[in-house]
């Protein structure tokens, strides 16, 4: 899956297809969305955090494994790899 949030608030610019098939939403519906729109108070704020982190230190992070509920399919635990992006 991938996707690309903007910094100042989170919102989603690009959404793949990958995304679409496990989160359930399409790219359309999501942009523009935020994590606090799509999964569960607890998770978005610690996904936002991450993202920050990721901006503070300007480096790659990679969480081994990310926890993640889907209500269609459950808990799911993912690799995660954030990098920062600073330009179109």
């Amino acid at each position: 899956m991938i996707f690309v949030t903007r910094a100042k608030d989170g919102g989603f610019v690009y959404w793949n297809k990958a995304e679409e098939d496990l989160v359930g939403i399409s790219a359309a519906s999501a942009l523009n969305k935020t994590d606090f729109d799509i999964v569960p108070k607890a998770q978005a704020e610690f996904f936002r955090k991450m993202d920050m982190e990721v901006f503070k230190k300007d480096s790659v992070l990679i969480i081994p494994e990310e926890p993640l509920y889907i209500p269609h399919l459950g808990h799911r635990v993912l690799r995660t790899v954030k990098t920062p992006i600073y330009d179109e």
